[in-house]
């Protein structure tokens, strides 16, 4: 039986508790709700959800900090995000053809609602600050998504991946999770 779990900070995630460092205290400030509607300033602190690029696609927010090049510190200001996968996106990967493994995805998609959604622990991305479009509530995030409690989501390459290919097909595994 599938139960719908409330959003609550990912911070205390013992899947993720790798991604969040103690002294992991930046915020984000935005004022757009889920839909990409005005709303009063959200303060988006590390663990929390947010619509990220497009507001389809969700993350959970882990910190902030300036880029660093050439050991030097710029002004362009990033967030580093921990992807959410739901089972609608994985069927629309799988449609493009960008899933190695399909009958193992398709198996573990089957009877399985569209919202249902996983931490992708490891796919991790720093992103513009910028593209972090909106915090996201716990209504909002229950209207969207519905938290797998029990398992993750790996992503990965297959054999002799072009790594040059932003595109490139991947293999999607789902771990058990950890107990929490």
């Amino acid at each position: 039986m599938a139960t719908h779990c409330t959003l609550r900070s990912f911070h205390r995630d013992s899947s993720l508790s790798e991604f969040f460092p103690s002294n992991s205290k930046g915020v984000l400030t935005r004022r757009m709700d889920a839909n990409g509607n005005a709303a009063p300033e959200r303060r988006i602190r590390p663990g929390a959800c947010v619509a990220l690029r497009t507001f389809d696609q969700h993350a959970i927010f882990v910190e902030k900090g300036r880029e660093v090049v050439d050991g030097r510190v710029t002004d362009r200001m990033l967030a580093l995000v921990v992807q959410l996968w739901t089972a609608q996106q994985l069927r629309a990967y799988v449609g493009l053809n960008k899933v190695i493994n399909v009958d193992y995805v398709n198996a573990r998609l089957k009877d399985v609602s569209n919202k249902k959604t996983w931490i992708a622990v490891n796919h991790t991305e720093y992103v513009d600050s910028d593209m972090v479009k909106a915090g996201i509530t716990d209504d909002e995030f229950n209207a969207r998504m519905e938290l797998d409690e029990e398992f993750i989501l790996f992503t990965g390459d297959g054999p002799e991946p072009d790594l040059a290919d932003r595109e490139r097909p991947h293999t999607y595994i789902f771990v058990e999770r950890r107990s929490r």
